[in-house]
């Protein structure tokens, strides 16, 4: 069933000339500060910010967990060369 849903969704993004981001289902992308890469271990869902101990940087999970997705995601197709 999610192997159709995948399917389907890069066929409708091709069409419209958008791009999918895929990490690995195990990638912490919410922990992890994108400034600074440090690994909030701590953090559980319940928390909706959380501010870097090392950068001082403060981090709305949501947003910064897009932001590691896109940069994950980036890195995994450099490396599989698409």
């Amino acid at each position: 069933m999610w192997n159709n849903f995948a399917i389907k969704l890069e066929y409708k993004s091709k069409w419209s000339g958008k791009t999918i981001f895929v990490i690995g289902k195990f990638d912490s992308s919410s922990k992890i500060c994108h400034f600074c890469g440090y690994r909030n271990s701590e953090l559980t869902l319940k928390y909706r910010e959380w501010k870097c101990p090392d950068r001082k940087t403060k981090h709305d999970s949501g947003i910064n967990s897009v932001i590691n997705i896109k940069k994950l995601s980036i890195i995994d197709q450099n490396l599989i060369g698409i």
